[in-house]
């Protein structure tokens, strides 16, 4: 068995963009490490075969007009909730954590619209919680990731979402209003803000002075990370920071995906690596399903190994 001709000349293709973003960054940034080209197409088509050959279904066609429509709709969520912030009910969640109406207000929102984007999807949310995903994958929405930033009138919390299928985070957007602020990315196509392309994140060490984004408990877990701490209350607004230049790396303990993933695919594009905290390659379609993921960390390309 073996897979079709089309599957492989899509795996070929992917790995020719990557071989020449590699050449990019490796240009810029000499801790970066070449793999050969070939090595690399043999290894991703024995993945891809081993993936097909127990049930894939081939990769998901995504919406020419994606990244104008993802950006239009997260930046409408990010609007819908700057307007239900003056007139809201606000309560605890089990955890001790602030919910407001506004949350779902804007969850329902987006639950309405997402599937007109990309249809037989499902939609995993922090408010309304999980569906399995459809034929063409499924959404993750955290509709006000910040939630406390929010009640309490500070301007670092969003609107995140993000597309999922195969395994693999295909699109992500993220809208903070109160900075006036749109990102989205999709993949293979670049990130964006505010309609402008973003600058690929800066390759090489991190430096003792540069900033970090400190995870929501202050774990021990990245105590070999280099830089000056510093928590912020929102999972993209630490993201967006690093994808434009404000922040370093970052570290996350106590997200869901629907918290990160809007965030991974823009940040991804941008040239950030994405590593579980032991170094290892981060996979999200291990944690597409309710609950946290384990503890993962989101370098500058070059920076890793690290050293503090």
């Amino acid at each position: 068995m073996s897979p079709p001709p089309e599957f492989r000349v899509q795996i070929l293709e992917r790995e020719k963009r990557f071989e020449l973003s590699t050449l990019s960054l490796a240009t810029r940034c000499s801790t970066t490490e070449l793999f050969p080209l070939a090595a690399r197409i043999y290894y991703a088509l024995f993945g891809a075969f081993l993936q097909w050959g127990v049930g894939h279904t081939g990769p998901v066609a995504l919406p020419t007009d994606l990244l104008s429509t993802l950006e239009a709709v997260t930046v409408e969520a990010g609007r819908l909730a700057q307007s239900l912030r003056r007139n809201m009910e606000v309560s605890h969640k089990p955890d001790g954590s602030l919910v407001t109406s506004a949350d779902r207000d804007v969850e329902v929102m987006l639950r309405e619209h997402l599937p007109g984007i990309i249809a037989e999807t499902g939609i995993w949310g922090e408010e309304f919680g999980f569906e399995e995903p459809g034929p063409n994958g499924t959404w993750l929405v955290d509709p006000i990731d910040g939630t406390s930033n929010f009640v309490f009138g500070q301007p670092l919390w969003g609107v995140t979402i993000a597309h999922m299928a195969g395994g693999r985070l295909t699109a992500g957007s993220v809208a903070m209003p109160d900075l006036g602020w749109s990102f989205v990315a999709v993949e293979g196509q670049g990130a964006f803000k505010n309609g402008e392309r973003l600058a690929t994140v800066k390759c090489g060490p991190i430096e003792r002075f540069e900033l970090v984004g400190q995870a929501d408990d202050g774990s021990e877990a990245f105590d070999f990370l280099p830089g000056k701490r510093r928590h912020l209350g929102a999972f993209v607004a630490e993201a967006m920071f690093m994808a434009t230049g404000g922040m370093r790396a970052m570290t996350a303990t106590k997200a869901s995906l629907y918290d990160a993933a809007g965030s991974l695919v823009v940040l991804r594009e941008a040239g950030a690596e994405v590593r579980n905290a032991d170094g290892s390659a981060f996979d999200e379609s291990k944690w597409l399903a309710p609950g946290r993921v384990d503890p993962f960390v989101i370098l500058p390309p070059g920076a890793w190994p690290l050293s503090s």
